[in-house]
């Protein structure tokens, strides 16, 4: 099965407190990859993907970052689980 775990931060507060997340879960599941969405790239993780093109027309800024990144984040995931 292809697994990944996958990662919403935007902003730098967010990317580190995801970024501490991957640090831990790589001690106990070394061979999942870990998938960020976000602003921000980190090489922490084996995947940055930012969909900011998705919400240009977006002025809320609770519909950017919370409702819409979440709506089309399985768009750009290639992994079963």
């Amino acid at each position: 099965m292809n697994e990944a775990y996958v990662y919403i931060a935007y902003g730098d507060k967010y990317l580190q407190e995801a970024i501490h997340l991957v640090k831990s879960i790589k001690i106990f599941d070394k061979h999942r990859h870990h998938i960020l969405i976000s602003n921000l790239v980190d090489d922490t993780f084996d995947n940055c993907i930012n969909i900011d093109t998705e919400f240009v027309n977006e002025n809320n800024t609770h519909n950017k970052y919370c409702v819409i990144a979440r709506l089309v984040t399985p768009k750009y995931i290639t992994y079963d689980r």
